[in-house]
């Protein structure tokens, strides 16, 4: 089974192991370098008073001349003795007992203990000098061992001597090693410390972060059970707050799509309801005899079928680009040619509703476009049947069809009336009329300009509402160039 972790625990546990992660590092890098600091200060210390006692050991032999006084030295005890003077001047404790002096030629030599082994107390740094001749004959103190720095004694650019000096091992010194323990216990503590703090700042910050997230996940599932007023409060500038606001946005166009939704279906209802009901009245009259069937009244039933048909192919038409599924037949299509087909085909009906039919082409040769002729036939028919409909006898309808080097434009417009400024935004909204002069006395069934703007957009082009100068409603259509003849 496995164990589900929330973004809190994650967001903790992650920052948590990375402050981890810091302090270790840190312990070790501080540790390392306290250790060799802390051994560097104590081997530059013991090297500055061995410095000292080699610069008094060049002034001894300048004034005796040779190494003899230094023998004797070693004979001595007591404050007359040359070698505890020396070593008070260079600020160098003296050993409680006189170093050992090298045996007399041909004497039986017996292994002298070997000072420079490792020790677990603190050898004084008098214990761990020693003074060779030129050859590095042991003339005084414990035989060199390793490793050993050698401080030639000069005088007069000559070498007449070496100070033999046994750097302190900081790790073999117990009071150093007890030092260097007290630190790294010391770190360890403020360490857990840290870590403690770090995790009370971890669990403080690590709510506050998540605290916004949680809103919108309770934001979420009030708009998952239908509820699109949710909101969620927005703080900051940060992108947990551009989260909010895009769950504000996304909740307000779920709501109102929702209601968008209700309205059409409510729409669709009415438009349905309207002409099945005066269908089934006429057909229940001619049952019950009220109405004869007379060919007038079986063509005006017949005529009313028709209009439901439409609208219910209308209807499918928009289910279809709603899916993404309108299908277009790809070809070559002479844009002039079927304006000018349509024109002579609108122009008699025109002419019975008193209106005046105009279709004007500049550049007609390359009006080409990439296109299903089958879907613009449609957009041409709604556009004129619009205007036919819509525009007052005694009106005029104009068409221009033009062409720029990547785009034709096609433009209708129409007389009065005049769509308010606050309509013309909304007419190409599915089932919408004008209920003043352009209104549903006038028929149709709101549907045909969404269909337009379905099929022109599945083009690539646009389709623009605008006032007319005619004094009616404008309509502009951009689509991109294409096909054979595009560039003629």
């Amino acid at each position: 089974m496995s164990v589900r972790l929330t973004i809190f625990v994650k967001l903790l546990l992650s920052v948590l192991l990375t402050l981890l992660l810091a302090v270790a590092v840190i312990l070790v890098v501080v540790n390392w370098s306290f250790q060799q600091g802390f051994a560097a200060y104590i081997q530059q210390a013991e090297l500055a008073r061995v410095t000292l006692l080699r610069d008094a050991l060049v002034s001894s032999y300048r004034r005796e001349g040779d190494w003899d006084w230094l023998r004797e030295s070693a004979e001595r005890a007591g404050p007359s003795a040359r070698w505890p003077q020396l070593l008070e001047q260079a600020g160098i404790a003296a050993p409680a007992k006189p170093p050992r002096r090298p045996p007399p030629p041909g004497a039986a030599r017996r292994p002298p203990p070997n000072d420079n082994e490792p020790s677990k107390t603190l050898r004084p740094l008098a214990l761990r000098l020693s003074v060779t001749d030129a050859a590095r004959e042991p003339l005084f103190g414990p035989k060199p061992g390793t490793p050993t720095q050698w401080l030639p004694i000069q005088v007069q650019g000559a070498v007449v001597g070496w100070l033999a000096f046994l750097p302190m091992v900081v790790e073999q010194d117990e009071l150093a090693s007890n030092f260097i323990q007290q630190q790294r216990a010391s770190a360890g503590w403020a360490a857990l410390l840290v870590l403690g703090l770090a995790l009370l700042l971890a669990v403080v910050w690590a709510q506050w972060f998540v605290r916004p997230i949680r809103r919108v996940a309770q934001g979420a599932q009030q708009v998952a059970l239908g509820n699109y007023q949710a909101r969620v409060s927005v703080s900051g500038q940060d992108e947990l707050a551009d989260l909010a606001q895009h769950f504000n946005a996304m909740a307000q166009a779920l709501g109102r799509d929702d209601q968008r939704r209700r309205q059409w279906l409510a729409d669709i209802s009415h438009e349905l309801r309207t002409p099945i009901a005066v269908i089934s009245a006429e057909v229940e009259a001619l049952q019950d005899g009220i109405r004869q069937p007379t060919p007038e009244r079986i063509a005006a039933l017949y005529a009313d079928l028709r209009a439901l048909g439409v609208l219910i192919e209308d209807l499918h038409q928009l289910s279809l680009a709603d899916q993404g599924a309108l299908a277009l037949t790809w070809a070559s299509v002479d844009l002039h040619a079927l304006v000018q087909s349509h024109g002579v085909l609108f122009t008699p009906r025109m002419a019975a509703q008193q209106l005046r039919l105009s279709v004007q082409a500049d550049g007609a040769s390359s009006c080409w476009v990439r296109a299903d002729a089958r879907r613009l036939s449609q957009v041409l028919n709604n556009l004129l049947h619009n205007s036919a409909r819509y525009t007052d006898p005694g009106g005029e309808v104009r068409v221009h069809l033009s062409a720029t080097a990547d785009q034709v434009r096609l433009v209708i417009s129409d007389s009065a009336p005049a769509v308010p400024a606050a309509d013309i935004d909304k007419i190409f909204d599915r089932l919408y009329r004008v209920d003043s002069s352009r209104s549903r006395l006038a028929g149709g069934s709101g549907l045909g300009l969404s269909i337009c703007k379905t099929i022109i957009e599945a083009h690539g082009g646009s389709i623009v509402a605008a006032p007319s100068a005619l004094g009616g409603l404008q309509i502009c259509i951009t689509l991109p160039k294409g096909g054979a003849r595009s560039s003629a």
